[in-house]
């Protein structure tokens, strides 16, 4: 239902996975590519076609060689930078060990909840489709266990501040704990990589890629890697990814992509940035804006 998708979409500290459009052949194609440069519904203007099918072609994802003149704008470490979102603020006691709060989505596209325990290689990943509680038509709650504990959580919705919708965690035994959505956003930014691209600031992450089962739960690492960049816009978080394996790794050649961009309260623009990516021989991802074209 729409409120559970707006407040469980606010924990936008996440992976972002991108889909591949089906490329259409023959009639079908010119079609496809008449309708969008815009001249569906008119006679064709060769020269306007021509220039809009250029534009096009530029916006998909391609590379480009890297030449001698070229130089990043700057350069992220990414093995430093693996799981970075663990170092999160949002963190609670349990059995006398720190544990780390954060939202993250599945290949899928659906959100969880993690919890990393210092004392774990990996989080705990609770699927949070059923998380709204006291809400009218809508009551759910998970029982993950946490550090060897079992555990209720459910988020109390606020439909006039959504942001400051409640994330609570009870243990069978002891206090609560209690954090908002929007400290869980900002506190997982804080927890990225900062560069700075065209006067806005960033936050870098490099995540693993993992998989639902047949059940809709946690199912497994797939071994793949994304890079997310988010920035924050107000209380919310607005971001887009790249899967790392798309990326030129040790070569002589530049990715050049604007992927989708989401945001954390539905109000997604249309396109993330135009960039140049590649990552060098040593493991860091060099960042290059503006794009360089071929």
């Amino acid at each position: 239902m729409r409120i559970s998708r707006a407040v469980w979409g606010l924990l936008a500290c996440a992976c972002l996975p991108l889909a591949a459009a089906a490329q259409p052949s023959g009639f079908a194609a010119l079609e496809s590519l008449q309708a969008q440069a815009g001249f569906s519904q008119h006679p064709i203007n060769v020269a306007r076609f021509r220039q809009r099918l250029a534009e096009i072609s530029l916006s998909q994802p391609h590379d480009v060689p890297l030449t001698a003149a070229q130089r990043p704008l700057t350069e992220v470490p990414l093995p430093r930078i693996l799981d970075a979102i663990k170092n999160t603020n949002s963190i609670f006691m349990s059995g006398g060990v720190r544990v780390h709060v954060f939202g993250i989505k599945s290949l899928q596209n659906s959100w969880f909840l993690g919890f990393w325990p210092e004392n774990s290689a990996n989080p705990i990943l609770a699927r949070g489709k059923e998380m709204i509680h006291h809400w009218p038509f809508w009551s759910g709650t998970l029982h993950p266990w946490i550090n060897g504990q079992p555990y209720s959580v459910y988020i109390e919705a606020k439909i006039l501040s959504p942001m400051q919708s409640d994330v609570i965690l009870s243990p069978k035994h002891g206090p609560r704990s209690a954090f908002t959505i929007a400290q869980i956003v900002e506190n997982a930014y804080e927890a990225g990589y900062p560069v700075r691209i065209a006067g806005q600031d960033y936050r870098v992450f490099y995540n693993r890629d993992f998989t639902q089962n047949a059940s809709g739960d946690f199912g497994g690492y797939t071994g793949e890697r994304s890079i997310v960049f988010l920035y924050k816009d107000g209380d919310s978080a607005k971001g887009f990814q790249f899967f790392e394996s798309r990326i030129p790794h040790g070569t002589r050649q530049i990715l050049v992509s604007t992927p989708a961009e989401e945001s954390s309260d539905q109000n997604a623009s249309g396109n993330g940035l135009t960039l140049g990516l590649r990552v060098d021989r040593r493991g860091n991802l060099q960042i290059y804006y503006p794009a360089p074209q071929p």
